[in-house]
């Protein structure tokens, strides 16, 4: 039993309640376009609630030491958040609703850390059902974002979601990047990343041709869907967990998976010509991935701008590095409904560190080294294990070059990773079929 008490009735559907989360937050968008003027429009900030609720009442019921010991780490963090609030809010003068809504940016994917417990302990679903929703997930992203760059039939969304779309560059507009139903086309790449990691996990332990074919498939289209979003960063990453994953697959290739390969490279070869023409489609985003356009050269100007502006500011006040200003200085984008308007140093350590001093690197880093000391405690590696450093590589590439290592669907991807970690026995994460 993981737990101490009979929760199996309960599991189903808690077990679903997070599926569902994990599905709102990548397509956030839609569901933001949905619920704008309602009172639902504060739908992530519900889940949020749920989930908490959840971690504060199985809080000690679990026998998992692990787990045990990251949720009290987990609620100190939150309480440790609350000086800065108060700081905050009574010395730096922030309205409540911006203190409240960074308070609930640094914390809202806590809760996700209990996910493995109630898969595990559930009827309906095994540890390889979560696997399957993100490989599924990662397919239906990838034709999504395909259709996106064709037809454009989704743009509205991210219209929608800006107060102002003077805040969005003319040659981001003109260059029609794509994000399919989530609200931004740069803030999904780690998340991105899990879903090919999932689906070379399902390659590595299926037996069946047919299966391993269909899940080759769907870590290849993230690779034609990152690009449409025109975000280099995200097709960086996609591609490092592409790459990490097929190697490994190529170099233990034997008897049937031999045969897959050659046919799956026939048919990549063969319809060569259409994925090029495919991604030469919107010139645009080719000159951008090749840094020949201008707004490329502009972007980066700005990132190295805002870098030398947050390091400076650093270096001129000693103490904003040790306690910063307060929870809700710095803004995770500052152009979306919600937010607020300011400068984010396009990086996420910088961004915290001027929230909440040295503070911030640790609620950064800390599902980093969790899952990172989780790793160490089992000698015999398996090929997930190096494809989660590689994700872990990535969520630090994203957080060191953007302020995306703190949204909430990266944060739901990481204490995610944290939450299988805390059970990895259970999820048989060693290559099953795999020959080497």
């Amino acid at each position: 039993m993981l737990m101490k008490f009979n929760a199996s009735k309960y599991s189903n559907y808690i077990t679903l309640f997070y599926c569902i989360s994990f599905f709102l937050v990548i397509n956030g968008g839609l569901f933001s376009f949905l619920t704008k003027g309602t009172p639902f429009t504060i739908w992530r900030q519900i889940l949020t609630f749920i989930g908490f609720s959840l971690l504060m009442c199985s809080f000690g019921r679990y026998k998992n030491r692990s787990l045990i010991k990251i949720e009290k780490d987990l609620l100190l963090l939150t309480f440790l958040c609350i000086p800065y609030c108060i700081y905050a809010f009574f010395f730096q003068g922030y309205g409540l609703i911006r203190v409240g809504f960074a308070l609930w940016m640094y914390t809202a994917g806590f809760h996700v850390v209990l996910f493995s417990s109630y898969l595990l302990n559930s009827s309906k679903y095994n540890p390889h059902s979560i696997f399957k929703f993100f490989s599924l997930l990662g397919l239906f992203l990838s034709i999504g974002l395909i259709i996106d760059s064709q037809t454009l039939l989704f743009k509205f969304l991210v219209l929608s979601a800006h107060e102002d779309i003077s805040y969005l560059a003319e040659e981001d507009l003109a260059m029609n990047r794509c994000s399919f139903l989530a609200e931004s086309v740069s803030t999904f790449g780690v998340y991105f990343s899990f879903c090919v990691l999932s689906s070379f996990y399902l390659l590595y332990h299926s037996s069946k041709t047919k299966s391993q074919f269909f899940y080759l498939l769907c870590s290849f289209l993230p690779l034609i869907g990152s690009w449409f979003t025109g975000s280099r960063q995200i097709f960086v990453i996609v591609l490092l967990m592409f790459f990490a994953g097929f190697v490994y697959y190529v170099i233990c290739a034997k008897g049937n998976r031999v045969i897959l390969l050659v046919i799956f490279s026939i048919i990549l070869i063969a319809s060569g010509s259409v994925i090029t023409s495919l991604l030469s489609s919107n010139e645009y985003l080719l000159e951008r991935y090749l840094g020949d356009d201008k707004s490329t050269s502009k972007a980066d100007d700005t990132r190295i701008r805002q870098w030398k502006n947050g390091i400076d500011y650093m270096q001129e006040n000693k103490l904003v590095l040790l306690i910063g200003h307060g929870v809700g200085s710095v803004p995770i984008k500052g152009v979306r409904e919600g937010e607020f308007i300011g400068s984010n140093y396009e990086n996420t350590f910088l961004a915290k560190m001027v929230d909440v001093g040295l503070f911030g690197i640790v609620l950064v880093l800390f599902p980093v080294i969790k899952i990172f000391s989780l790793l160490r405690k089992y000698k015999k590696k398996s090929i997930f294990d190096y494809l989660i450093l590689v994700l872990l590589f990535n969520y630090l590439f994203v957080a060191f070059v953007s302020p995306n290592g703190a949204t909430l669907s990266t944060q739901y991807i990481m204490f995610l990773v944290l939450s299988i970690y805390i059970h990895r026995e259970k999820f048989e994460l060693e290559n099953k079929y795999a020959s080497c």
